[in-house]
């Protein structure tokens, strides 16, 4: 006769570092997440500065809120400005989100089992 065979997810077992880790990575990729709210209020001119849509100035760093409601370009700080080039601009975030992400479901795997057909 022939056989079939299923996919099985199964799990590999998750150690104390690897635990404390990925919460390290899920808290970093939700403070990221939130950045990216703020950093949607930011602008960038031809020569390379970085602009606030409206006034009060937002921030990136250490607590990510936006700017306020008065219409008028406010030039970010200098910490703003490096965390915007180096993490949003470049697409950085992404790719650390993805590895993230890799990390946290690799103790997961997909196998296929065959199954004897009677």
């Amino acid at each position: 006769m022939g056989s079939k065979s299923r996919i099985r997810l199964a799990r590999r077992e998750m150690t104390q570092k690897r635990l404390r880790i990925s919460a390290v990575l899920i808290f970093l990729i939700v403070y990221i997440l939130w950045m990216s709210t703020a950093a949607m209020f930011l602008y960038v001119d031809q020569v390379n500065s970085v602009w606030w849509s409206s006034a009060s100035p937002g921030s990136l760093f250490p607590i990510p809120y936006g700017p306020g409601n008065l219409t008028m370009l406010v030039i970010a700080n200098p910490v703003d400005t490096f965390i915007f080039c180096a993490l949003f601009q470049s697409g950085l975030w992404l790719v650390f989100i993805i590895l993230s992400m890799l990390y946290i479901l690799s103790p997961y795997t997909i196998s296929m089992e065959d199954i004897a057909r009677n």
